[in-house]
């Protein structure tokens, strides 16, 4: 039995979401958790349809001192031993809002977004040219016509934008096989004048 991976790597005490680790090591279904830290109990192990995998739900008491604590897992005769860090939280964390609108990140494909410049749309060096009937293909958006539609990106209510690259290089077969295989790579900046 080998522990590999403990998700969340810490938690906090005082958190008011329960805590619940996923254990991830080779063959752990039926397994067991143990611990002998007073101040952390292990109300339940729940088995995953993955027999690499062991969920527990675990309650931390709120006069835990933070450090490392030592939890095992058993499995008939096999056992192994892992460590979790349970951290202080923060003064006045539990004041701070979660997350909002306002944390949104808008991704944007630019082929898809909007065309601001139609004339650059088929240029002698484009291999693959204009075809919006092909779900596949390219259809022509760019960096103007994201720039003609800022207003409307604010309007979303988010603040933070990214863009995968535009459609500089030209790809071997259609355009979304070329963004699986380059993703976020430079565009060639002739192309956006």
């Amino acid at each position: 039995m080998n522990i590999q991976r403990i998700e969340p790597p810490c938690w906090w005490i005082g958190m008011k979401t329960p805590l619940q680790l996923m254990i991830y090591g080779k063959d752990l279904a039926g397994g067991e958790v143990q611990t002998d830290t007073k101040g952390i109990t292990i109300r339940e192990v729940h088995p995953a349809e993955s027999p690499n995998y062991l969920f527990a739900d675990i309650e931390i008491s709120p006069e835990l001192t933070p450090g490392e604590y030592l939890f095992t897992t058993h499995k008939g005769t096999e056992k192994a031993g892992f460590t979790y860090r349970i951290e202080k939280r923060r003064k006045n964390a539990a004041s701070r809002t979660s997350y909002t609108s306002a944390d949104m990140v808008y991704l944007l494909m630019p082929d898809r977004f909007a065309n601001g410049d139609p004339s650059i749309d088929n240029t002698p060096d484009t291999t693959e040219k204009i075809d919006r009937t092909d779900p596949s293909g390219r259809h022509g958006g760019d960096l103007q016509g994201i720039i003609d539609h800022l207003d409307y990106l604010v309007d979303l209510g988010g603040y933070y934008f990214m863009a995968n690259s535009p459609t500089g290089r030209q790809p071997a077969k259609k355009l979304l096989s070329w963004i699986w295989l380059y993703g976020l790579l430079s565009y060639r900046p002739k192309v956006w004048k």
